[in-house]
């Protein structure tokens, strides 16, 4: 039926009126979704007040008590980039509210915009010329902002301006503490405590400034007065269980930490801290209890559940914790923390560039996620991609430079990378942020011999002695450094000292038994072996102590039979084959043992040692083909056989066949054995070989940070050197193998190359 244009027109403006009538003024609709949103949110129910705030602001974006609520409700989910938005919205949406004011300029400090959060104090100031918060705020921003001076000045006229006002005292004391004025720190935390003995704050503000200057009695003091103050205060009990925590009395932070959750019954934050402490401690019965009812939590579904998906995989429910972590993921896609466990599983699962994806993802989703780029580190030099690693540290220490474990990274990194000032500096800062910390001490001790500053190394070791009275490594790090110094009577006591300690260390026993034989006292050194070996008797490292011993006492029968043990109980070793090829080439019996040997491939055809025996014989003989057909037979049965890999490598490199067979080769052992000092120095060769001096500097650099007593890296090194057309480098390089070792194989090489720089 066709309709008259006249009973269209009617219609359509009926139509019209009816939505005209049944539409709402915004101004009443923005009312009502607020009003809504304040109910949701006085009822907890955040993501719902979420929604209505946004329905509000939708009827008017320039709502600004709207967006600061919203603003509120974003903190309370945790979302911090929208809360951030938000706050600073309202902030310009409504200059004269101080409040929205103030909360905007603290998200802008924790965002590290100062300059944003300074403009938010000062438009504070413009209201209130007189508002303490406003001052501390801007204070806090000049200090971002680096201007130290421009910082105290501002607390200063804020005391000024009110004498009795404590927290400005705080502030400045603070503010001090990071110029580095002790004492005036000290006078302002002091003063604050005096000006308002009830201040919890205060008294939590004096004992992290004690803390911080190692007065741990008067720090636990402090925080001991602000629990009394108010037992029940979340930060004073958090405070005094992370006292407790970092001061090794681990028992004594269950009970604050529980106060806390009493205190905040329905706390996130809380009930993830007291689960963390038991998993710390193992005791995952208590924590899952308290994991699996956060996991019902909107707020804490995410958090809790990462820790669960961590216990299962942990103990070994791998499956359970692939599963776990994907639910999160599932609902979080750019979950950084998430995403960083998903590649620490994945990792231990072997799958490192699926890990790599993974990693990545967590630092694309936040780029200053520390942690992100400081696993990226970590990966990349497993993969001796040290380049990358290095950058990544340093990315961590962009993000916190005071990141004492990306410190040491890239003191060892860059050690190994021929940056020797670079990795003192590294190691000197590690040390000063963590001084009661052995680990960094002993790596600046280690980089401190490395620089020829043996006397620096010394009096850190001694210290570290006398400091940790227990710890065997200060002990055996001073006895290798008087032995280096020749200094015997030094050296005993030191390894004697560390093997009082610890008796099973094979470092401390080695050192023993080197002073034993320079002193032509092998039956004593192989008294303390034996002995040894009657508790461990498959210790490969004992038992390839005790050969060396036999061989250099002219024992080469004994040495041959400990040698062959070796090789059935740790056939990835590097080290016996080469000695029982000396041994029988010395004996005048290879060809005895190679035949030998072969039988022993026969009657055992899934092992390859006994064809990697064959062919290193083949080697020793100069039989190329045969060696390199024996290796290759050993790898077939084995493509994980790093000796045979590694082996055949250098056969290659060494007699010009094919470099790029040998550098897969190398490469394939290296994947197997990357801590191998002797297989990077293989890989090094190979790319001398290759002319390419930077990648060859790099493998020389990385086996001479695992092992700077071999003469024969540093020799290469300097031959890398030399190619690379580095003249004082080589030369310095060359010196140190001969320092090491007069008459080393290519002592003669190294000689003449030194007579032509």
């Amino acid at each position: 039926m066709i309709m008259s244009t006249k009973v269209s027109i009617v219609l359509l403006t009926t139509l019209s009126l009816f939505a005209v009538g049944c539409s709402k003024d915004p101004q009443v609709a923005k009312k009502e979704y607020f009003d809504k949103g304040n109910t949701y949110f006085e009822q907890k129910k955040y993501p719902e007040a979420i929604i209505e705030y946004r329905n509000a602001i939708q009827q008017d974006p320039q709502y600004g008590e709207a967006r600061l609520k919203l603003a509120e409700a974003y903190t309370y989910t945790r979302d911090a980039r929208n809360a951030l938005f938000e706050y600073t919205r309202a902030a310009a949406l409504l200059p004269k509210d101080n409040e929205a004011q103030l909360k905007a300029g603290a998200l802008l400090l924790l965002a590290q915009k100062f300059e944003d959060a300074k403009a938010r104090a000062d438009q504070v100031l413009a209201n209130d010329p007189k508002h303490i918060d406003a001052q501390i705020l801007k204070a806090n921003a000049l200090a971002g902002l680096k201007d130290m001076d421009g910082a105290i000045k501002e607390m200063e006229e804020a005391i000024q301006l009110d004498p009795d006002e404590s927290r400005a005292y705080g502030v400045l004391g603070a503010l001090q503490m990071a110029r580095g004025n002790r004492e005036e720190a000290r006078a302002g935390f002091e003063k604050a405590v005096a000006l308002d003995p009830k201040s919890v704050n205060a008294r939590l503000a004096l004992a992290n400034y004690l803390w911080a200057t190692n007065q741990p009695a008067a720090a636990e003091k402090s925080l001991q007065d602000a629990i009394t103050l108010e037992p029940n205060d979340v930060r004073a009990n958090r405070a005094l269980a992370a006292f407790y925590l970092a001061s090794g009395r681990a028992a004594e932070a269950e009970k604050p930490l529980k106060t806390v959750v009493e205190a905040d019954k329905t706390g996130v934050a809380s009930r993830l801290a007291l689960a963390d402490y038991y998993i710390l401690h193992k005791r995952e019965q208590e924590a899952r209890p308290l994991l699996t009812a956060l996991v019902q939590d909107k707020q804490g579904f995410a958090e809790a559940q990462r820790r669960l998906a961590a216990l299962d995989f942990a103990g070994g429910q791998r499956e359970s914790g692939h599963r776990l972590i994907d639910e999160v993921l599932g609902r979080e896609s750019k979950n950084p923390e998430a995403l960083l466990l998903k590649g620490r599983f994945l990792l231990a699962d072997k799958k490192t560039d699926e890990a790599l994806t993974k990693i990545q993802a967590a630092i694309d989703a936040d780029p200053k996620f520390a942690a992100g780029h400081y696993l990226l580190g970590t990966v990349y030099a497993s993969r001796q991609q040290n380049d990358q690693s290095i950058d990544a540290f340093k990315r961590v220490l962009e993000i916190n430079p005071g990141a004492v474990g990306a410190q040491m990274q890239l003191a060892q990194l860059t050690l190994a990378a021929g940056d020797g000032k670079g990795a003192l500096s590294y190691a000197e800062a590690a040390a000063k942020s963590q001084p009661g910390n052995p680990g960094p001490q002993l790596l600046l001790a280690k980089i401190l011999v490395s620089q020829n500053q043996p006397e620096k190394a010394e009096a850190i070791l001694n210290d570290l002695a006398q400091k940790f009275p227990k710890a065997a490594i200060p002990h055996i790090q001073l006895g290798a450094l008087h032995f280096q110094k020749k200094d015997s009577v030094g050296a005993r006591r030191a390894f004697e000292r560390a093997l009082a300690l610890e008796p099973d260390s094979g470092e401390a026993l080695a050192g023993v038994a080197a002073l034993d034989l320079s002193e032509k006292k092998p039956q004593d050194a192989l008294a303390r072996i034996e002995k040894k070996l009657q508790a461990t008797p498959d210790n490969p490292n004992l038992l390839i102590l005790a050969a060396q011993i036999h061989a250099a006492t002219g024992d080469t029968s004994k040495a041959e039979q400990i040698l062959r043990k070796v090789l059935e109980v740790a056939p990835d070793r590097l080290e016996p084959f080469g000695l029982l090829a000396q041994i029988y080439l010395r004996q005048g019996k290879l060809d005895q043992a190679r035949q030998e040997f072969e039988q022993l491939a026969q009657k055992n055809p899934t092992n390859a040692g006994a064809p990697t025996m064959v062919a290193t014989i083949f080697q020793a003989q100069n039989k190329v083909a045969d060696a390199r057909q024996w290796y290759e037979k050993a790898l077939q049965i084995n493509p994980r056989a790093a000796v045979a890999a590694n082996n055949l490598a250098w056969l290659l490199a060494e007699n010009g066949q094919d470099l790029a067979a040998a550098l897969q080769y190398a490469k394939q052992a290296q994947a197997v054995l990357p801590e191998q000092p002797d297989i990077s120095d293989t890989v090094g060769w190979i790319y001398y070989k290759q002319d390419n001096a930077p990648l060859a500097i790099r493998e020389f650099r990385q086996s001479i940070a695992k092992n700077a007593q071999n003469p024969i890296y540093h020799y290469h090194l300097g031959m890398a050197y030399l190619k690379a057309g580095e003249k004082d480098r080589a030369k310095q390089s060359l010196q140190e193998a001969l320092r090491l070792s007069p008459d080393f194989p290519q002592a003669a090489d190294a000689k003449s190359q030194l007579s032509t720089l």
